[in-house]
């Protein structure tokens, strides 16, 4: 039985119609390249998320619906709920949607910039200028962690200041509201955010003492 490609229009024996249904009405050299591109978006996802997250989804799949297309999202709560979880199931999705992602852990970059500093011709603002304009969906996990100098409040004033100034997507998780984050950064980083994000309260348990209870 002779059948028609979806994809690429030319006529192809089907030996198996159940396999021809299942496989979108597409010949074996279209559901090849499907197959590589797949396993593209899975080498991808591995190269920009932490390899803890590779295999974990997040249980709040409301979210992934509502944000099918990336948003500007601030996504705090306490310890262990799931923000970081949500954060990389939103970027994996992205991903697979062939939009670039990146994901900075902030402790982590701060302390990358303050060895630039530190190198002989080492110069951390055009690493920050760099982060600042990708041109893709930046997450930036654990904001307000570590301690908060003059320079670290310049840095996120800058990648905040220029997502929004380029209207690029940001998603920022963080242990702290933004009452906290104000008593740490000032009013001008709370105020960026207010005006970029739209703002995720995340609730429940520390997941992570509840694995160790579980375990025991």
């Amino acid at each position: 039985m002779n059948k028609i490609c979806e994809e690429c229009q030319k006529e192809f024996e089907v030996v198996d119609i159940k396999e021809w249904v299942l496989s979108s009405h597409k010949c074996p050299e279209c559901r090849s390249i499907d197959v590589e591109e797949e396993q593209g978006k899975e080498k991808e996802i591995q190269r920009v998320i932490p390899k803890r997250f590779w295999g974990i989804e997040t249980d709040r799949q409301g979210y992934l619906k509502k944000y099918l297309e990336p948003e500007n999202l601030f996504i705090f709560g306490a310890a262990g709920i799931g923000k970081t979880v949500l954060g990389c199931s939103l970027l994996k999705s992205y991903i697979r949607q062939d939009i670039k992602c990146l994901f900075l852990s902030f402790p982590v970059f701060i302390m990358e910039l303050q060895g630039l500093h530190i190198q002989k011709g080492g110069n951390p603002f055009f690493k920050v200028k760099e982060i600042a304009g990708f041109d893709g969906v930046l997450m930036i996990d654990d904001l307000g962690v570590g301690k908060v100098s003059e320079f670290v409040n310049l840095v996120v004033y800058t990648i905040l200041n220029e997502r929004e100034q380029q209207e690029k997507k940001i998603i920022i998780t963080s242990n702290l509201g933004l009452k906290d984050l104000g008593g740490i950064f000032g009013i001008r980083i709370v105020s960026r955010i207010k005006g970029l994000c739209e703002v995720i309260n995340l609730k429940g348990e520390d997941r992570r003492l509840k694995k160790r209870v579980i375990r025991r």
